[in-house]
């Protein structure tokens, strides 16, 4: 059918009747019933933007030639005459169907299909009519303001929310309007969104706020709109807690990331006299001390996973020699008292002279898994090493070292004296005192899982910025673009070496800090930084590089000049030792 078979068309209906719907027996029900097309002539001529034989079709249904019931008839599309007029954006005949042909406007999402194809006068019209801008589709859960907000049309969304759209809606996804703005990077209707709520947000189903959200997908315009209208605390709380949620994830990057707008955040304002330092101070502690806690934490989780906790034997032997119990020191009056002891011990370690090979120490800040065995069962408990002193054998200066290439040697192998302080539960003391009485053995075994040494450095550095003059705290909570300290020094016209081993990124490093050497360069600090080693990462080789420029700078010292190599523990020191001995030539291993 088309518009050359419109006369045609009006002279056939004008001799008939015509019903909109066949009559259909059902043989096993003895009832009549209605089945319902695919399209009606009504529908049919509508989608196929027949004009002539629309006219034709409606001037036929106001004279009653055809059933009036016909504008609206559910198709088995599930839609109706206005559904497909409201979606082809003509205007007159929206108003035909309804003025004339009475169509409801609350059937089959009439309105939600207009805002979705951007047909901002039917959406008006239709608005003026009294159509609810909160209704619903059955599938999909979803109101006229998501599917305006999705596909981009500024103006609807203006129209809608004045006419009372609930913005706080979730449709099946459990999605708001505001959350697809944010997705598709919509920023006016996103600004338009935030104003119009001021600010008061209700978190989706993932927990996240519409900055955590917008921080999460990267939409920097968006943050920066959120972060203007938000409160300063709570914009700061929801990036905390959106760097957090990365850290319990593992998403590393993800986390840095919500650190920077953090950061961005804190110092955005560049006025000297409008920044205040205390407000900063404590913004910092209330952010990453939280963290670091986190990152601590997770660090133990996944250390814990990589070991058999239920085997009977762990990697350190200790023999108990004192038990002493204490209490915690609480922070907050109103938390509860937490009994804990203090496990007092000792254990002998081995050391390779040669550095050749390491063996299983125990170090200050390790958090040691405790294994507790008894006849019923097997107890698990952690604990942290607070206390390391150790008895090296006195004649160890006159030791002497013996080179071999043989792995069995043990010549240069000695045994040192360990005493260590365990700081555990209460209810871990009592579990090894228990299994001390039943066994008569004042041993227990110990599994290393993590040091918190880094994480305890972190946080006393956060909380001992407050010591510093005011002039290095501005500098460090609210840095300026003009710092030189935040300025990567050019050093021109020098010669590119090649170290055998290296890659060109480590190579990079060496060169640059062999440059600073020579040239004697000013103080400042530089950072030489890449993601750490795990488990299923080797690393990006932070300490191979330390060793090639420990390897580069040895042969010009001079006289009476030392390099100072600096690590978070004893144990990482030997580590750091073992890597430069291994790329250091045979000379300088000689001596």
């Amino acid at each position: 059918m088309n518009d050359s078979d419109a006369n045609y068309l009006d002279a056939i209906l004008t001799h008939i009747y015509v019903p909109y719907a066949q009559i259909k027996h059902r043989p096993n029900e003895g009832q009549l019933t209605k089945t319902r097309h695919q399209h009606t002539m009504l529908t049919r001529v509508i989608e196929n933007d027949h004009a002539e034989c629309i006219q034709v079709v409606l001037e036929n249904i106001f004279n009653g030639t055809i059933y009036p019931t016909i504008v609206d008839h559910v198709c088995s599309t599930g839609r109706t005459a206005l559904w497909y007029a409201c979606r082809k954006g003509d205007l007159d005949l929206v108003r035909q169907l309804i003025e004339y042909g009475h169509a409801h406007i609350a059937k089959c999402g009439v309105l939600i299909v207009a805002a979705q194809n951007g047909h901002t006068n039917i959406v008006e019209y239709l608005l003026s009519k009294g159509c609810d801008p909160n209704r619903r589709a059955k599938n999909y859960n979803e109101t006229s303001l998501h599917a305006a907000s999705r596909r981009n049309h500024l103006a609807i969304v203006n129209l809608l929310l004045k006419h009372g759209a609930d913005p706080n809606i979730l449709d099946y996804k459990k999605r708001t309007a505001l959350e697809y703005a944010i997705h598709k990077r919509h920023i006016e209707i996103a600004k338009v969104l935030i104003y119009h709520q001021g600010g008061n947000f209700d978190k989706n189903q993932f927990g996240f706020t519409p900055l955590m959200a917008a921080a999460n997908f990267n939409k920097t315009p968006i943050v920066k709109i959120l972060l203007d209208i938000l409160p300063r605390q709570q914009a700061l709380e929801e990036l905390t807690l959106l760097a957090c949620k990365y850290t319990i994830d593992g998403y590393a990057s993800r986390r840095d990331q919500a650190y920077c707008y953090f950061e961005k955040f804190l110092s955005k304002s560049q006025n000297e006299d409008i920044f205040d330092i205390k407000t900063a101070q404590v913004q910092y502690e209330q952010c990453f001390v939280p963290l670091l806690y986190h990152e601590l934490w997770e660090e133990i989780k996944r250390d814990t996973k990589e070991y058999d906790l239920l085997r009977n034997a762990g990697d350190i032997e200790i023999q108990i020699n004192e038990h002493k119990y204490k209490t915690t020191r609480l922070i907050d009056q109103s938390e509860p008292v937490i009994p804990t002891a203090l496990i007092f011990g000792s254990y002998n370690f081995q050391i390779d002279l040669l550095f050749s090979q390491s063996f299983p120490k125990l170090g200050l800040c390790d958090i040691c898994l405790v294994n507790v065995d008894s006849q019923d069962d097997h107890q698990k408990f952690f604990a942290i090493i607070v206390h390391v002193e150790d008895f090296w054998p006195a004649d160890i200066e006159n030791v002497s070292i013996e080179n071999s290439s043989d792995s069995n040697n043990t010549k240069n192998i000695i045994q040192v004296e360990s005493q260590i302080v365990l700081y555990a539960s209460k209810k871990c003391s009592d579990a090894v005192k228990q299994h001390s009485r039943k066994t008569g053995l004042h041993k227990i075994s110990l599994i290393k899982l993590s040091n918190m040494t880094s994480s305890r450095r972190h946080i006393s550095a956060i909380y001992n910025l407050h010591s510093l003059p005011e002039e290095k705290r501005r500098a460090l909570l609210n840095p300026s673009s003009t710092d030189p300290y935040y300025h990567h020094e050019k050093l021109d016209n020098f010669q590119e070496l090649v170290l055998n081993s290296f890659n060109p990124a480590q190579m990079r490093v060496i060169n640059y800090a062999e440059r600073m050497s020579s040239w004697n360069v000013t103080d400042r600090l530089h950072l030489v930084h890449g993601p750490p080693a795990t488990s299923l990462n080797v690393g990006t080789g932070k300490s191979k590089t330390i060793a090639g420029i420990v390897i580069r700078l040895l042969p010009k010292l001079s006289e009476g000049k030392k390099i100072l190599l600096c690590a978070p523990s004893n144990n990482a020191c030997d580590e750091l030792l073992k890597r430069i001995l291994n790329e250091l030539d045979s000379k300088y291993e000689t001596g």
